[in-house]
């Protein structure tokens, strides 16, 4: 056709038959080498081996088609996806149960079998030590805290008190030692009662010779007895110093001797009615328990055991239990056997004479300063 007025350009389509062009890829997935891994694991605790494997599972191999239909100009792709089966490498987690022969390591699993087993008995061993801690706790608190000096006891017992901690009631204290003692911080009874007759001896010889003579031996436990306000003891053992040095109990068995002595020479009395009669009703003023005359249980550091066995040896009453030296009551525990050996009867003759003079008061002053009978 020809068109005059306006040219027309026309493209005719023609079809044809191609054989279908079929082209067939294949892709293939190789798998990466790969290193199978094995770990072992050696638990250490228990006597057993234990061997640990993974799984590891390998990429299947996939082989890809590509089809491409292609009868006209145009190209129509199919994808076909072919997937082979392979079986697959496992490997199985497998434990192995084998006894170890370590006697080092089954010693440590026996000994911490026996730490777990104890845990429930040391549980409750830590509980009671924390409630014992917390009673000391409370009883340290209560014997650090300051009790109020009863000033009008004091002076009812005899003492010039100028003030409270007056430094000068202590027997053997004056003054000038007083104000050496402040100068050093002691100030109050129960810091002298705190500090080591070394450290006064010390500050005594730093301020020279004029006070190297004074014996600070008994100080601290005169101020002991001040600061609990223990008026009447601390004037019975005053009444037993000179110079507030302690005058040794040998002279009152000393004393005895002498007024046995003498009796005997002008008519022959037996040493019995020699010693004096024991003021019972003087001894339980003072705070004594008396179960009768010469009740050697008194002594302090003399049971009901002891106290059979001294009078099994002869020591009957104080006055004999005051003849009497350490020396002479020590066999007499020794030979009792070993739940008697540790009583210590260095003091028994001492506390002894004071009962056997009815010196109450002093004896009750001498206890206060011992510990289960020992100085």
């Amino acid at each position: 056709e020809k068109i005059v007025d306006r040219p027309v350009e026309k493209i005719v389509e023609k079809i044809v038959d191609r054989p279908v062009e079929k082209i067939v890829e294949k892709i293939i997935d190789r798998p990466v080498d790969r290193i199978v891994e094995k770990i072992v694991e050696k638990i250490v605790d228990r006597p057993v081996e234990k061997i640990v494997e993974k799984i590891v599972d390998r990429p299947v191999e996939k082989i890809v088609e590509k089809i491409i239909d292609r009868p006209v100009d145009r190209i129509v792709e199919k994808i076909v996806e072919k997937i082979v089966d392979r079986p697959v490498e496992k490997i199985v987690e497998k434990i192995v149960d084998r006894q170890v022969d370590s006697p080092a390591l089954l010693a440590q699993v026996a000994s911490l079998t026996t730490t777990a087993n104890q845990v429930p008995t040391l549980r409750t061993r830590v509980t009671e030590l924390e409630g014992n801690l917390q009673s000391v706790r409370a009883d340290l608190v209560k014997a650090t805290t300051p009790v109020p000096l009863d000033i009008a006891g004091a002076k009812s017992y005899g003492f010039t008190v100028k003030g409270a901690d007056d430094l000068e009631l202590i027997e053997g204290i004056g003054p000038k030692i007083a104000e050496l003692l402040r100068a050093q911080g002691i100030v109050t009874f129960a810091q002298l009662a705190a500090t080591p007759e070394s450290r006064i001896q010390k500050i005594l010889d730093d301020a020279g010779p004029h006070y190297r003579i004074a014996n600070p031996g008994t100080w601290a436990e005169q101020a002991d007895l001040a600061a609990r306000n223990r008026w009447a003891s601390l004037r019975s053992l005053q009444d037993l110093l000179d110079a507030g040095v302690r005058v040794d109990g040998r002279a009152l068995r000393d004393e005895l001797a002498s007024l046995k002595s003498k009796l005997a020479a002008g008519g022959g009395q037996a040493a019995a009615r020699v010693e004096r009669p024991i003021n019972i009703e003087a001894a339980k003023a003072a705070g004594f328990k008396v179960k009768g005359a010469d009740d050697l249980e008194i002594i302090e550091g003399i049971g009901p055991k002891i106290a059979e066995l001294l009078i099994a040896a002869g020591f009957k009453t104080f006055a004999q239990l005051a003849d009497a030296s350490p020396g002479e009551i020590q066999p007499v525990l020794d030979k009792a056997g070993s739940n008697f050996r540790l009583a210590d009867p260095q003091t028994w003759p001492e506390q002894a004479a004071l009962a056997a003079m009815n010196q109450w008061q002093a004896l009750k002053a001498l206890q206060d300063s011992l510990n289960a009978g020992k100085r």
